[in-house]
Order: structure tokens, then sequence, then C-alpha cells
């Protein structure tokens, strides 16, 4: 009896599991990373701002030349 080349049915569905289950996983992993990119530059952004409201009343109080009450 010669030998049969290529994949029975099964195999192939245990390859597409596997590959599924693989690429869930991965899939997600890059998700995350994505999020987590936009949250930071959003975080970054907030510190930014902060800190320019900060310099801008720190020139305002440093050129002030008296107070009123």
């Amino acid at each position: 009896m010669p030998m049969q080349k290529g994949f029975t049915l099964f195999e192939v569905l245990i390859y597409v599991a596997i590959l599924s289950v693989i690429l869930y996983f991965v899939g997600g992993f890059a998700y995350n990373i994505y999020m987590g990119k936009d949250k930071i530059e959003a975080i970054q952004k907030v510190n930014e701002n902060g800190r320019f409201m900060l310099d801008t009343i720190s020139d305002y109080v440093e050129k002030a030349t008296e107070i009123n009450i």
C-alpha cells in the first residue's frame, strides 16, 4: 500500500484550533499595547498642559509689580 501524502481532516482542525488560540492571545496583547500607548500619550499631554500653566502663572507672579487685594 503506497503512502498517502497530506493531512487528515482531524489534523487540519487541530492545527486551525491551535493557530486560532495563538492569534487570539497575540491580538489581545497587541490591542492592550495599543490602548496603553494612547493612555500614556493622554497622560503626557495633561502633564505638558499642567507644566505650561504653572510656568505661565510663575511668569505672571515674577513680573508682578504690585499686589491688589
